[in-house]
C-alpha cells in the first residue's frame, strides 16, 4: 500500500511533467509528454510568424506499434485566447502515418497565451492485442 507521501511525490512528478516548458528563441514552448505502457506521446508547441503551431506524436512502446487500421481522432475541446480552423482531426490529418509513428499538427491563430484542451483517441497494438487509448493533453501556448 502506497503512503500519502509516495502518492503526493508522483502527482507532483505528474504536474512537473505535465507543465515542462523550455523557452528559446524560435524554439518550443510547452512540451506536455504522456508515456503509457503502451505508447509515448509528445505534444510540442512552437511559436511561428503568424501565431502558433502544436505537433502531437505518438510511438510505440513495450513491442506495440501504431494501429493505424484504427480510425484515430484528435479532438480540440477547448481553446481560449486564440482560434483553430480545425477542431477534430484524424487519420487524413495525419503526416506521418505509420506503425512506428502518428504525428497531428494543429495551427493556433494567437496573438498572446493561449489556453489549449484537447483529447486523442488511438489504438495500439502488439502482436496478440490491441489497446485502445483516450488521453488528454491540457496546454498552455
Amino acid at each position: 500500500m502506497k503512503s500519502v507521501r509516495q502518492y503526493a511525490t508522483l502527482w507532483l512528478l505528474i504536474g512537473m511533467l505535465a507543465g515542462h516548458t523550455a523557452h528559446t528563441a524560435g524554439g518550443p514552448v510547452p512540451t506536455v509528454v504522456h508515456d503509457g505502457d503502451v505508447f509515448s506521446l509528445r505534444a510540442e508547441g512552437r511559436r511561428t510568424a503568424g501565431g502558433k503551431r502544436v505537433a502531437v506524436t505518438v510511438v510505440g512502446a513495450g513491442g506495440c506499434h501504431c494501429n493505424t487500421d484504427y480510425p484515430w481522432k484528435l479532438k480540440v475541446l477547448s481553446i481560449d485566447g486564440g482560434t483553430v480552423g480545425k477542431t477534430v482531426f484524424g487519420p487524413d490529418d495525419a503526416e506521418p502515418w505509420t506503425f512506428e509513428k502518428v504525428r497531428f499538427a494543429i495551427s493556433v491563430q494567437a496573438e498572446g497565451e493561449v489556453r489549449l484542451s484537447f483529447e486523442l483517441r488511438f489504438s495500439m497494438c502488439n502482436d496478440t492485442q490491441c489497446f485502445m487509448k483516450t488521453v488528454p493533453i491540457n496546454m498552455v501556448l
